[in-house]
């Protein structure tokens, strides 16, 4: 593969680093977009480090739904989701990723569902798409049962962050449905970037870093 990618690439920042270490750094590497977490209070530091840097905010992380847990720490833990979401749109982003949790009960499903529903109405207000990220481990481990959770819980509007590897065949499955892509293993091979081609796919690639490394990172890594 040659050449830059049709796709802006983002730097997945670090929940655990320094903010403000982090974006110089995805900087310096040329990115020009990233993917952070969302925080319910967003320190000041950070945001003058966002503006001084001139990256912009591709895609926020959530972190975990609601789950089954007793009703006091569900209102508090929504709480803290819509004011995440409220920090993704006030820093631009235009997609925040929520995380299924491990308990794989129907109470959490339940629960999930519920709290994904009145989370992805308070994202559409502010200009954010909700979207469900398939992940192993959790209640919705892959793209299959993902897109039928989703179809069972008539969340027409939610969509689907994946983490891709190498097979494209997740992404062939999100179809419409596909609101960000993760690529936490380096670069898209051709298979990856022929799915994503096939599928007319519009968003930014979120990649790690860490894994971009050789003379030609500089070419993919500059914005189109």
């Amino acid at each position: 593969m040659t050449g830059a990618l049709p796709w802006p690439l983002a730097a997945i920042l670090s929940p655990e680093a320094d903010l403000c270490t982090e974006v110089q750094a995805a900087v310096a590497d040329g990115f020009t977009r990233v993917e952070l977490s969302a925080l319910a209070d967003r320190p000041r530091e950070h945001l003058e480090a966002l503006a001084d840097s001139g990256v912009l905010v591709a895609c926020a992380d959530l972190g975990v739904g609601l789950a089954a847990e007793s009703l006091p720490d569900r209102r508090s833990r929504l709480e803290q989701l819509r004011l995440q979401v409220a920090d993704a749109a006030r820093l631009g982003a235009t997609v925040a990723f929520v995380t299924a949790p491990t308990d794989v009960t129907a109470e959490a499903r339940a629960y999930f569902r519920e709290g994904c529903g009145l989370l992805a109405r308070h994202a559409c207000a502010r200009m954010v798409r909700l979207a469900v990220r398939a992940l192993p481990g959790t209640l919705l481990p892959d793209v299959p049962s993902a897109l039928l959770w989703l179809a069972d819980a008539g969340l027409a509007e939610v969509g689907l962050a994946v983490d891709v590897e190498s097979d494209p065949e997740c992404l062939l499955l999100a179809g419409e449905r596909l609101a960000h892509v993760r690529l936490p293993g380096g670069l898209p091979g051709p298979a990856l970037e022929a799915a994503l081609r096939g599928l007319c796919y519009l968003g930014v690639l979120a990649v790690a870093r860490r894994n971009l490394t050789g003379p030609s990172s500089d070419g993919m890594i500059a914005d189109v």
